[in-house]
């Protein structure tokens, strides 16, 4: 049970390790994004108080801006606080202490595909840490109730005891064969047939045992179904945020990135007003913010994973 128990706080150890420093790195990378897009909605504030000043814009445009300045200013402050909460969820997980520094967190590793579903749960049934402990409980149940149905059993007669002519040594005769000291010990040896149980095990506490097994028997069966089913849900958030993160990072984040840039300008010159070039710039954020997102999906779905199956599935697709 003990090697049980240690796998199982093994694969919980690298499961919270993974969720922390993931959760570590979105963080910072959203603080990052927001600090990153302040110094643009400046820039956007001073161009259109210069536009109005030149008659070419309205006043609510410049209002418009300072009020998603103020909104964004409290947006980072938020993400600053997320980021100081991770960090101290990691240094607990890692037993770092407060005044060592942490290195930036990298971006967390993620498989390029979702591994099988069937395999991952397969996995899950036959080799999940809380099965291993179910099976293991329902093991040493089951060898309590053998134990206990041999000790139970009464003596087979010895040779002795079927000679009619065989008489038992008295007590506080000699010592030898069968006798210590003044205590005589049954069996072969005194030739008795025993009427009782040798070891005295009651019939209750066999039946109490085997009450126990029927109990194991049916957390184990659940273990297995719960970690399967934890498996099958592991694997569909890995897949979803799969998808997302391709979708992001290989389209929406680059087609935001030209579409805001070709606005940026169209704006400056007065082409588009500044509804259009402030939505340009939403959709922006909200690509980037996806993919950090969706990768922090991502490796929760793989944290999942390595409760259910007890390893690590980043490891099983190298």
């Amino acid at each position: 049970m003990a090697r049980e128990r240690l796998r199982a706080s093994l694969a919980e150890a690298l499961a919270a390790v993974r969720e922390a420093h993931a959760e570590t790195w979105e963080a910072a990378g959203r603080e990052k994004l927001l600090d990153g897009f302040l110094p643009f909605l400046r820039s956007m504030a001073e161009v259109a108080a210069a536009r109005y000043g030149a008659g070419k814009g309205m006043q609510d445009e410049q209002l418009r801006i300072e009020t998603e300045i103020r909104r964004m200013e409290t947006d980072l402050s938020a993400a600053r606080n997320d980021r100081a909460a991770a960090e101290a969820r990691l240094r607990a997980v890692l037993d770092i202490s407060a005044d060592v520094p942490l290195a930036g967190a990298a971006s967390p590793a993620v498989p390029t595909e979702a591994p099988d579903i069937d395999a991952l749960a397969r996995a899950a049934a036959t080799s999940s840490p809380m099965v291993a402990m179910a099976e293991r409980s329902l093991e040493m149940t089951r060898v309590a109730i053998r134990m206990g149905e041999i000790m139970a059993r009464p003596l087979p007669e010895s040779a002795a005891s079927a000679d009619p002519g065989f008489r038992a040594p008295t007590r506080g005769g000699m010592e030898g064969a069968g006798m210590v000291g003044d205590a005589a010990v049954p069996g072969a040896a005194m030739g008795l047939k025993p009427s009782a149980p040798w070891y005295g095990v009651e019939e209750a506490y066999l039946r109490e045992l085997r009450r126990r097994s029927v109990a194991s028997e049916s957390t184990l069966a659940a273990s297995r179904r719960d970690s399967e089913a934890m498996s099958r849900d592991a694997w569909r958030m890995l897949d979803t945020a799969l998808r997302e993160l391709r979708t992001a990072e290989a389209t929406a984040v680059p087609l935001a990135e030209q579409a805001f840039e070709v606005s940026r300008r169209n704006y400056q010159t007065g082409v588009v007003d500044f509804a259009m070039h402030l939505e340009a710039w939403g959709e922006l954020v909200r690509a980037r913010f996806l993919a950090l997102e969706a990768r922090l999906m991502a490796a929760r779905g793989l944290a999942m994973a390595t409760r259910a199956t007890g390893s690590d599935p980043m490891e099983e697709t190298r």
